[in-house]
């Protein structure tokens, strides 16, 4: 590896010679693959400099020039990247970076570094959680926890700002559109109106240099609190998908990308995101959204991971699997399970059957791949929906 110093001085100080637009390719992202092959998502230097300027727009980021901000994520993702290091960049501020997610050299880095800002994705943060050493470790530096790639089960997030405090922050996007919503720390409420603590469960709101609708399959607005597909508009939204134009047209439609994400928005412009519409389960002709189903097994003391999918059934078309990793040292049962989810939702949400897994697959950035699990139960089926 070359040394940064001595790389520097063989160029000359001057800026390239280079006429750089607004809409010449500076990255293509691909997306996680967790329902699917992964897509090339290209951005702009347009929709770059729009995501790296957000922070100016939304003072509950607080994130400036005097802050130290650790990063673990990686940076071949948007998150560890465009939603993060460029952001940090951007403002001027310290960047500590190391080269992945460990517990205890995390912890080590904000005592020794007074980190005061960190992005991660929810499972990074219910790591920090469960890890035995968390409070042998000086965090009173953290200002910020900013959160994204995933919403962040409900009964998690509560204990997170137990643990942390109000300095948390989500910001929801997709490798195709960056930050969409902000959920600002002070959403983040234990005690309030029955309003203030439903937002517990949203992604927050767009900021002011975007727009979202909720729409149906033909792109027309849905009623307030209504389910639809989320569609977003920014600068911040990718130009195409790279070499698939199919795709692209299928996406982006009259200035609109449409993100395959089913979501709901409250008379305050609150987005409440539901599922992924390929994670939607029809059984007996009912729409079960499987978030709904893992949020409620998350509750749950002894699981660790869980993921919900539709598999095959004769009579019902697909039944509700539960695929469950238990924490290390606790039992539980299928039968356990199930009455636990029968008791918190309508009957017919409920896991029909429970696999216990030692680990599930993940992407670099802690979601669980679906459509790896899902795969073996769909043997012998030409299609993955019943």
């Amino acid at each position: 590896m070359k040394n940064y110093e001595k790389l520097i001085e063989c160029f000359p100080p001057e800026e390239p010679d280079e006429s750089v637009s607004e809409n010449d390719i500076a990255a293509i992202y691909y997306s996680s693959g967790t329902t699917g092959k992964p897509k090339g998502a290209v951005h702009t230097q347009k929709s770059l400099a729009a995501e790296m300027l957000l922070p100016e727009q939304c003072p509950d980021l607080d994130l400036h020039a005097d802050d130290t901000a650790l990063c673990v994520m990686p940076f071949f993702h948007v998150g560890g990247s465009a939603a993060h290091m460029l952001s940090v960049y951007a403002v001027g501020a310290t960047s500590i970076i190391l080269k992945k997610f460990d517990e205890e050299a995390a912890l080590q880095a904000i005592e020794k570094n007074k980190i005061t800002f960190i992005c991660l994705v929810p499972a990074m943060i219910i790591r920090l959680m469960d890890y035995a050493g968390l409070n042998k470790h000086d965090l009173h530096s953290l200002k910020t926890i900013a959160y994204t790639g995933a919403p962040m089960p409900l009964e998690a997030m509560k204990r997170a700002v137990k643990q942390f405090g109000p300095i948390l922050a989500q910001s929801l996007g997709q490798t195709e559109t960056l930050k969409m919503t902000i959920m600002s720390k002070a959403d983040h409420k234990l005690v309030g109106s029955a309003k203030e603590l439903k937002r517990l469960e949203s992604a927050g709101k767009p900021p002011r240099s975007g727009e979202i609708r909720i729409t149906d399959k033909q792109g027309k607005d849905m009623k307030i609190g209504t389910p639809g597909e989320i569609a977003a508009r920014s600068d911040r939204c990718m130009s195409e998908y790279w070499k698939m134009p199919e795709e692209t047209a299928k996406t982006i439609r009259n200035g609109w990308l449409y993100t395959g994400d089913v979501g709901i928005m409250d008379e305050d412009g609150y987005i409440y995101l539901v599922d992924r519409k390929k994670d939607m389960i029809i059984s007996g002709g009912e729409n079960i959204y499987s978030r709904e189903v893992e949020d409620v097994l998350y509750m749950h003391p002894a699981v660790a991971d869980a993921a919900v999918i539709g598999i095959p059934d004769e009579k019902w078309g697909e039944s509700v699997k539960a695929l469950i990793v238990l924490k290390p040292g606790m039992k539980a049962t299928e039968k356990e399970l199930i009455d636990f989810c029968k008791e918190r939702l309508a009957s017919y949400k409920k896991p029909k059957t429970v696999d216990f897994y030692e680990s599930v697959p993940k992407t670099a950035t802690g979601k669980i791949k679906k459509a790896e699990l899902r795969e073996k139960y769909w043997v012998g089926h030409t299609r993955r929906i019943n």
